[in-house]
């Protein structure tokens, strides 16, 4: 009888507390993308992809740079349990600019010229939201003007 009364003691643990997070991120500058793991309070990375049309756009055009990671899925992520059920979701608000696809950020890059490309950049690496929502503002102005 204990025996039974230990397992059920360790499956209730294993099914309350959450066990593993998998988010995935892209650089704001590149869109080089990576998945982090949160697992048992340990962070791993992996599959740093850096194969986009946009990343090698981008690795031939602009100087090198340090990858600025943001959660790039859009609405809610789910940490889950052992057992791989959900506990909780977290709102994840996602930077303006990886609202973008990559093909009209790739777009933009084509048809803008160096200074709109700077100042794109620039505001794009921002901390400020306002900032980075001019940058994703900056592309679909230039493409609805293409039109």
């Amino acid at each position: 009888m204990w025996k039974v009364l230990v397992v059920s003691a360790i499956l209730g643990v294993c099914a309350t507390f959450p066990i593993y997070m998998s988010i995935p991120e892209q650089c704001v500058l590149c869109r080089a993308e990576c998945v982090n793991y949160h697992i048992f309070g340990m962070t791993f990375v992996r599959g740093l992809h850096e194969d986009g049309e946009f990343t090698r756009w981008y690795v031939t055009h602009r100087p090198p740079h340090t990858h600025l990671w943001h959660c790039s899925h859009p609405g809610c992520l789910p940490d889950r349990n052992f057992f791989g059920l959900p506990l909780t979701l977290y709102m994840m608000r996602g930077h303006p600019v990886l609202h973008l696809t990559a093909s009209q950020e790739l777009q933009f890059a084509k048809q803008a010229d160096e200074m709109t490309l700077l100042h794109f950049f620039a505001d794009a690496a921002s901390p400020q939201l306002e900032e980075q929502s001019r940058a994703a503002g900056t592309v679909r102005n230039i493409l609805a003007d293409a039109k």
